[in-house]
């Protein structure tokens, strides 16, 4: 058999891993409780149990091995520009000083974190009681 070209075999390795990856999320969503009904076209579709789509992802990662070993996840996405990356790590080692701004948005969230965490602080520390 001759291999598919890499474009193609790229194409459809990518569309393996997509649905490998959906299935695997679906299967965790439903095996912690995730289970929904909704309607396509007239038909009601029920998720109860993980199996079906344990069993697609089993399939899915077959169908991977198979036709993609050795090559790296999602192959038809190109990778990203490093320049970029390079440029977000040099801006995170030498940050810029805090604004008066930033000072000012900073007290008004401790503020308002105040406004639910204090009576539940006061109650915890037996100053306040309530039935």
């Amino acid at each position: 058999m001759v291999p598919l070209r890499l474009p193609a075999r790229a194409f459809w390795v990518t569309l393996v891993d997509a649905g490998l990856l959906v299935s695997a999320s679906a299967a965790i969503v439903i095996a912690l409780g995730g289970r929904t009904r909704f309607d396509v076209a007239g038909v009601r579709i029920t998720l109860r149990a993980a199996t079906n789509f344990f069993l697609f992802t089993v399939a899915f990662g077959a169908l991977r091995l198979w036709l993609g070993r050795g090559m790296r996840p999602l192959p038809a996405v190109p990778l990203p520009d490093r320049a970029f990356i390079e440029a977000e790590r040099q801006r995170f080692e030498a940050p810029e000083p805090a604004t008066r701004a930033v000072w000012l948005y900073a007290g008004a969230a401790l503020l308002g974190s105040l406004v639910w965490a204090w009576p539940h602080l006061l109650r915890f520390c037996g100053w306040a009681s309530w039935r």
